[in-house]
């Protein structure tokens, strides 16, 4: 099985606008015990700005918005709403909604990162709520060299 995945962002230069999008599971049909059948392709657009930045120039504190519209081949469209606020690119806290989902709706996060020029390094948190079950928490720890 080969599928690839694929996608572009979009730097506006008007202040922090940017514009996405993405394709997933690019394939060709797939054979399991003589059945054939597709993978999920999705296609994926959206856009994000910091807002701190819209009003002023080298403030501590950013506050981002997102919004993005998910195209799925085997069911309903989706949107995915967000926002990040972040104090010196060292603390996050952020949110989001998702719409569309059978039992998944809103998020919340938190995260830290340090970027020391050479190597950086985030933790993050998250923790997704569902309406027939307990909520999910995630972490995740970062490295970059």
């Amino acid at each position: 099985l080969l599928a690839f995945d694929f996608g572009t962002v979009y730097y506006t230069g008007y202040r922090d606008l940017r514009i996405a999008m993405s394709f997933q599971n690019f394939s060709k049909e797939v054979v399991y015990r003589e059945e054939y059948f597709s993978l999920p392709l999705t296609f994926r657009v959206g856009m994000a700005m910091g807002l701190t930045n819209f009003f002023s120039e080298n403030s501590p504190h950013n506050i981002t918005l997102a919004v993005d519209a998910m195209h799925p081949r085997d069911f309903s469209e989706r949107m995915h709403f967000g926002m990040e606020y972040s104090f010196h690119e060292l603390v996050f806290l952020r949110g989001g909604y998702k719409t569309n989902y059978d039992q998944e709706d809103f998020t919340l996060g938190a995260g830290l990162q340090y970027d020391s020029g050479n190597l950086a390094l985030g933790i993050d948190y998250s923790y997704v709520a569902f309406e027939n079950f307990d909520g999910v928490h995630m972490f995740s720890l970062d490295f970059k060299f």
